[in-house]
C-alpha cells in the first residue's frame, strides 16, 4: 500500500483493481499514467503450488491488458512462464498471450512470417 508520497514514484501501465481501493488511495505527487482499473478476469486463481499457482492468476481472453504493456530495453526476452516477448508493447503481468480473433488459419502464417 502506498503510504507516502514520492516524488520519483511512477505507475504506468498498470491494471490496478478494484478501482475502489487504488482511487482511493492518496497518491500526492506521484506520477500515474496509462493505468487501467477493469476487472483482469482471472482464468482460475485459486491456491496451488510453483508455476500452476502463477498460472491461475492468467488473464481470459479478450482482456485489455493484451499488448498494453511498455516496452523496456534488454527485458530479458521472456515472461514468468519462459514464453517469447515481443518486440513491441508487451501484454501487462506475469504472461504473454497469443489471442488473435478471427484468425483461422491465419494464425500459422502469423507465426512462420515473424519467426516465432
Amino acid at each position: 500500500m502506498l503510504t507516502q508520497a514520492d516524488n520519483g514514484l511512477k505507475f504506468n501501465n498498470n491494471c490496478l483493481f478494484p478501482s475502489s481501493t487504488f482511487t482511493a488511495l492518496n497518491w500526492g505527487t506521484t506520477v500515474r499514467s496509462n493505468n487501467f482499473y477493469e476487472d483482469p478476469v482471472f482464468v482460475n486463481p485459486i491456491g496451488r503450488n510453483g508455476l500452476d499457482a502463477a498460472k491461475g492468476y492468467d488473464v481470459g481472453a479478450g482482456c485489455h491488458v493484451v499488448n498494453a504493456g511498455v516496452f523496456i530495453n534488454n527485458n530479458g526476452g521472456q515472461d514468468f512462464a519462459g514464453s517469447t516477448l515481443p518486440s513491441g508493447n508487451p501484454d501487462v503481468g506475469a504472461f504473454q498471450h497469443a489471442f488473435i480473433a478471427n484468425a483461422g488459419s491465419s494464425l500459422a502464417y502469423a507465426y512462420v512470417r515473424n519467426g516465432t
